[in-house]
């Protein structure tokens, strides 16, 4: 079975995926993603999907990006590695690569099982989450993956990863401080409290790398309404905010401060 996303990309769905279920009811996944992704991704640069599960945002970001751009998608699940390289082949795609390891600070090994949901895998910590054995699975860090390609700028990294996220920045500081790209991350305060974090690490992080904070003012249809929620604008939004836990389980965007993100800036802002 396939269906028709956003920008032409096609599809193939499993009913028992979530992500590619979103793209058959409603021909979106994640919207204020999507949106924020279409806002401030530059045609030419580099995407990076962090936690790409089944590569439906991967392929989205391998069309904004157009043929002169590249995408890399990481996820530790090889299921799901196998399904981004059957929807990048559906499509025809020739700019993603693939890269079935984990994300930390430091190069390690990490031990993940299978979660219960869809076809991704989740780390010891979320236990009551997974089934199944545990696995062995490589951890890298973000610069020293994108060290080893030969392609554009980074552009943007869109990080999902239930909790994972403050590790994973620590490990693209080099990244943070040459390209300063966009980022869109989720912020899942549950889930840093289950790796002994916190939400305010998070805003320390963006703070010492220059960014600023926006939100999705997301209009959320009546819940018997079988429509995604529409996106209007994104608001600026404290750091302050974040560190004291009042922004949760929402996909935020941070933007660098500086006259490189201007561009980025009022691109969000406008509505």
């Amino acid at each position: 079975m396939t269906a028709a996303g956003p920008l032409g990309v096609k599809y193939l769905v499993d009913p028992s995926n979530p992500p590619e279920v979103s793209i058959y009811l409603w021909g979106t996944y994640e919207p204020e993603v999507v949106a924020a992704m279409q806002r401030v991704l530059p045609r030419g640069r580099t995407a990076i999907d962090i936690g790409a599960n089944c590569g439906v945002l991967s392929v989205m970001m391998s069309r904004m990006v157009g043929p002169h751009g590249r995408v890399v998608a990481i996820d530790p699940s090889q299921a799901a590695c196998e399904r981004i390289q059957q929807q990048v082949r559906l499509n025809a795609m020739e700019n993603v690569d693939i890269h079935g390891v984990a994300l930390g600070q430091v190069p390690d090994h990490e031990s993940f099982r299978m979660g219960r949901v869809g076809i991704g895998l989740l780390p010891q910590v979320d236990a009551e989450f997974t089934t199944g054995p545990p696995i062995d699975v490589q951890v890298l860090t973000v610069d020293e993956i994108v060290a080893k390609l030969d392609g554009p700028p980074v552009g943007l990294i869109k990080i999902d990863t239930d909790g994972s996220e403050i590790p994973i920045l620590h490990g693209a500081e080099g990244i943070l401080r040459r390209h300063r790209p966009a980022l869109v991350i989720e912020t899942y305060l549950e889930g840093f409290r289950r790796r002994g974090l916190s939400p305010a690490a998070l805003a320390a992080i963006l703070d010492e790398h220059g960014y600023e904070l926006f939100v999705p003012q997301i209009d959320k249809p009546w819940p018997w309404r079988a429509t995604p929620p529409r996106v209007g604008c994104f608001a600026p939004t404290l750091l302050s905010d974040l560190a004291d836990g009042r922004v949760d389980e929402v996909n935020v965007i941070a933007i660098n401060r500086g006259e490189d993100g201007a561009q980025a800036r009022a691109a969000l802002l406008a509505t």
